[in-house]
């Protein structure tokens, strides 16, 4: 399957969405603005929000100037933000790209960017702390077994995180400006609850824990090996830890 751009745009087209968000990784900035100019040509009145890695880690003025054909940018953590700032669009129908009437409705929505008279704004990034009340994706509209296929990979394969935060230093990473440094867990029931979900309904066999410091928390990990273990779960998986690689012992490898 590979799609070309006119397959893209008849898709955009057929869709026809009021509002279109793009996940941007810096090693992706070329063909996101491609994409994004593509979207603007085939959609003109569509409202566009960029969000992920790269706007997180670059200065708001030097990001909305890279992706003009952009309303909005997301810094951070956005499963609060983005749902409030949809409420706003939705209350006040139409916003435009440098629009004047709602700006003072934007300043309350943690790491929102945006233009007003002609310059940026930008609202400081804020941290979920209860990693527990965010809702789990959309697996239904994501289905692990469609993208395993789609990549000839025998066992549905899925991510899925168990906490965030790096307290990292590392030149060439930028997790922290999106998670912060400070270390913070979901609960070892919850991430147990997502798993089995995954696993009965979808068939995952393999959870890639995408955590960047997945052993920090000790008793939490033990926590979910025991439950995976209880719960009789036939599955492989892995994971990464950038730090408390003394957590590694007798007892938490196999």
């Amino acid at each position: 399957m590979n799609p070309s751009i006119e397959d893209f745009r008849q898709w955009l087209t057929e869709k026809n969405p009021d509002i279109v968000g793009v996940k941007i990784f810096t090693k992706d900035v070329k063909a996101a603005k491609e994409t994004i100019s593509i979207i603007r040509v085939t959609l003109p009145d569509v409202l566009i929000i960029i969000g992920g890695p790269h706007p997180s880690a670059s200065e708001p003025e030097e990001l909305m100037e890279d992706f003009k054909e952009s309303n909005f940018a997301m810094r951070g953590e956005a499963e609060i933000s983005f749902p409030l700032l949809l409420e706003k669009i939705n209350q006040f129908k139409e916003i435009p790209i440098r629009g004047e009437v709602t700006h003072e409705y934007l300043t309350g929505i943690a790491g929102l960017v945006w233009w007003f008279n002609d310059q940026v704004f930008h609202n400081p990034i804020s941290l979920i702390e209860d990693l527990d009340t965010i809702d789990f994706p959309c697996w239904e509209m994501i289905n692990p077994s469609f993208y395993s296929q789609l990549v000839n990979v025998k066992v549905t394969n899925a991510p899925i995180i168990t906490t965030r935060g790096c307290p990292g230093k590392c030149s060439f990473c930028s997790a922290y400006m999106v998670n912060g440094r400070r270390i913070r867990s979901r609960n070892a029931a919850n991430v147990f609850k997502e798993m089995s979900l995954l696993y009965t309904q979808y068939n995952v066999r393999r959870f890639m824990f995408t955590d960047n410091c997945f052993t920090a928390r000790r008793e939490n990990m033990k926590a979910l090996c025991v439950l995976i273990i209880d719960g009789k779960m036939d599955i492989e998986w892995d994971c990464v830890s950038y730090e408390r690689l003394d957590n590694l012992d007798d007892e938490t490898l196999p």
